[in-house]
């Protein structure tokens, strides 16, 4: 189970670049002498074809990972890739009040 990856929406389109790369250490998890390629596909995945680091991603999507060892055996997973949307200030309403201590 890999943790996803999360990214704030910058500009409201639901729309993100990711830097797959920075996600190498969570993939790996402590283990060492890994190469760790990442996928758009289950099959590209799967023969370790069409590798990619950067992927633009719409509300979201799906990437496979292919962990391969020294001893070249390989191992797939996948993660989510999360566009999260930025927070929303309310506009306050102006507050009025009357001076009911008003001197004459």
């Amino acid at each position: 189970n890999i943790p996803p990856m999360v990214a704030c929406d910058q500009n409201g389109d639901g729309t993100e670049m990711f830097d797959l790369t920075t996600h190498t250490t969570t993939v790996e998890n402590g283990q060492v002498g890994l190469t760790i390629t990442y996928h758009l596909t289950q099959a590209d995945a799967d023969a370790g074809t069409n590798a990619i680091t950067n992927y633009t991603a719409t509300n979201g999507g799906l990437i496979y990972v292919r962990a391969v060892n020294s001893q070249n055996c390989a191992q797939v997973g996948s993660f989510e890739l999360q566009v999260s949307p930025l927070p929303v200030f309310a506009v306050p309403t102006d507050l009025e009040a009357c001076d009911d201590e008003t001197a004459d």
